[in-house]
């Protein structure tokens, strides 16, 4: 069977994962990860795990319980990414929608805010956690004052074998 990985990190997030998920065959084995200060896979009792999709009714409490979350704090990916590394099969694509560049590292920061270059260097060590091999496609959603996100991301899918897509703010 093929294996993906959702990540999403916001609200405006949800409707593109609906959207994407509905596009995946019935047989996939799928994985949902929310991430904010942590990674959060969203159908319980499946870290590390894969989910087999059948009619899609398999990921009906995963996008009810991201529609009921609330995002807030700092993001992430460091742990998204380690998310990933622990499946088994390894990820055949990863696709992650977000809005820019993480905002922490592996550990809480104990000051909000970060600048462009500190997003930049969690990035860039969050990259190191991504399962070898697996091709990362990234949905960049809109977001101001992130100058370095389109870069950084359309890198890491270039490297990867990965595709990018910064879709219009109505979209989908």
């Amino acid at each position: 069977p093929v294996n993906h990985v959702v990540f999403a990190a916001r609200p405006q997030a949800v409707n593109t994962v609906d959207w994407l998920t509905t596009q995946i065959k019935p047989g996939t084995n799928v994985q949902l990860i929310a991430f904010t200060d942590h990674a959060i896979t969203l159908t319980p009792n499946t870290e590390g795990k894969w989910i087999t999709l059948t009619d899609g009714s398999e990921l009906d409490l995963a996008m009810t319980t991201l529609r009921g979350m609330v995002p807030k704090g700092p993001t992430s990916l460091h742990y998204a990414f380690t998310a990933a590394r622990m499946l088994e099969p390894k990820p055949d694509n990863i696709y992650l929608i977000t809005d820019g560049l993480p905002t922490m590292g592996e550990i809480v920061p104990a000051r909000q805010g970060a600048t462009g270059r500190e997003r930049l260097e969690h990035f860039n060590r969050a990259v190191r956690q991504l399962p070898v091999g697996s091709p990362v496609n990234v949905i960049l959603l809109p977001m101001e004052g992130d100058p370095a996100a389109a870069p950084a991301f359309w890198v890491l899918a270039l490297r990867t074998g990965g595709s990018m897509l910064a879709p219009s703010e109505d979209w989908p």
